[in-house]
């Protein structure tokens, strides 16, 4: 008897195949929606062998995304469906994307949004450990909320870890969300637009959080708020422009210590300054990044004492432009343990190498550096970077000298104009001259910013 012979995929161990097919996913977890042109549900339509395979793994489908775009027919009930036959394989691990993303959304964006949550987040709320809910434009987001909106789940996410909150609407009355109240295993939250909390209360189990995220914050809300966060480790917080002399952005009065935060980014105008660490201690800080979005003049350090003590055990140092390079140098004197130091400058480069040169009776900044990374914006504006003060710069630490701290440098290729036609070679030369000495930098390259 005659018998086809199998193709040569078919003969692939399934672990091997399994592993093909998680690779056929979308990146994005937003593009993981409900559409036979995208697997995981391309993937039942080859074959019964495939269909198969595909079913048996539940991480296929522990991600299931939602996005409504512009005038979109939205068949709520059929996304229901598609979201039980898709949760039915996850196993016991689900996360779900809700998201209404259009710049010319339809009128009804708002019953279309309550009307998912109800047929979508709320069967399946118990078991998931992952949620996004993105309304982008012009959503009414209090009907959400509203008794009459959807039923009272609180307490109901009893398996949440992940929670995403993003919103654009600023409603005219005080709403209060509690649905997240009680979720015992909330641990990372990342909230953006959280300008809407004034009028939108989310109630949240702050005191559980290790990992908070919130963009658009302002400083009377992070001085409440933090305190509550005794658990944080890692934050990264982006802050609305801040009057000092408004008196909701006080300080807290009392000295309000966070004993296991060591991971902090933020992200401010110059305007209101570090003045927000005032009252807050970080004596488990490792990494620290600032980042400076706008400079109206020279960037000035509120309190700068203060600053300096909750930064004098870090390790890991990352400073946006913006910053002038005094300020970059005076804050570096106060950083002693930082052995990764990662910089964006517009301008100043010869300044800040020069004065991370070593010689013997100079003062030594950085004692401890291993990996530097210097970074150049793409602007006109930016002159040209200063290879002679990086070669100095890297000499004098590098080889017999003291200290021999640098081992590791990533340089970023200036990508302004105009680039030195030689940049490369001169540096590639003093790679060259270098290269048996044990104490050589490992040097390398990345164009961009």
């Amino acid at each position: 008897m005659n018998h086809t012979p199998r193709i040569p995929i078919h003969r692939l161990p399934v672990e091997l195949t399994t592993q093909i097919f998680l690779y056929c996913l979308p990146l994005e977890t937003k593009d993981r929606r409900p559409s036979g042109k995208l697997a995981p549900l391309l993937l039942l339509h080859v074959c019964s062998e495939w269909r198969t395979i595909a079913l048996s793994i539940s991480r296929l489908w522990d991600t299931f995304s939602i996005v409504v775009e512009s005038h979109e027919k939205v068949n709520v009930k059929g996304y229901g469906q598609a979201a039980e036959y898709w949760f039915a394989q996850a196993g016991d691990y689900a996360s779900l994307t809700l998201k209404i993303d259009a710049c010319d959304p339809p009128r009804n964006e708002h019953e279309i949004a309550n009307d998912l949550l109800k047929e979508v987040v709320v069967p399946h709320a118990q078991r998931l450990r992952r949620l996004g809910l993105w309304f982008q434009h012009y959503c009414d987001v209090p009907v959400l909320w509203q008794r009459e909106g959807i039923p009272d789940i609180d307490g109901s996410f009893e398996q949440l870890e992940h929670l995403s909150l993003s919103f654009d609407d600023y409603p005219d009355e005080v709403y209060t969300v509690t649905a997240f109240e009680n979720a015992p295993r909330l641990r990372t939250v990342e909230i953006r637009n959280a300008t809407l909390l004034g009028s939108l209360e989310i109630s949240l189990p702050w005191s559980q959080l290790t990992s908070l995220n919130i963009s658009c914050i302002h400083v009377s809300l992070w001085i409440t708020m933090l305190p509550q966060c005794t658990n944080l480790e890692q934050g990264t917080f982006t802050f609305l422009e801040v009057d000092p002399e408004d008196p909701d952005s006080l300080p807290p009065a009392s000295c309000v210590t966070m004993p296991n935060l060591v991971d902090l980014t933020v992200c401010f105008s110059d305007r209101s300054g570090p003045y927000i660490f005032n009252g807050f201690y970080f004596p488990a800080l490792v990494n620290f990044g600032l980042l400076v979005r706008f400079t109206f003049g020279l960037f000035s350090w509120s309190n700068p004492q203060h600053l300096y003590q909750q930064l004098r055990y870090i390790t890991s140092l990352s400073l946006s432009d913006n910053i002038p390079a005094l300020d970059i140098i005076e804050l570096l004197r106060h950083t002693p343990q930082v052995t990764h130091f990662d910089v964006r400058m517009e301008d100043d480069h010869g300044l800040l190498l020069s004065a991370l040169r070593t010689t013997l009776d100079s003062e030594v900044l950085l004692p401890k550096l291993e990996k530097i990374s210097i970074r150049t914006p793409w602007k006109k504006q930016t002159p040209v970077f200063s290879v002679v003060s990086f070669v100095h710069m890297i000499v004098s630490r590098s080889g017999n000298r003291r200290p021999r701290s640098v081992t590791s440098l990533r340089l970023v290729e200036p990508v302004s104009p105009p680039v030195p036609n030689n940049f490369r070679e001169r540096v590639q030369a003093l790679t060259e001259s270098l290269g048996e000495d044990p104490g050589l930098p490992a040097i390398t390259y990345r164009s961009g910013y």
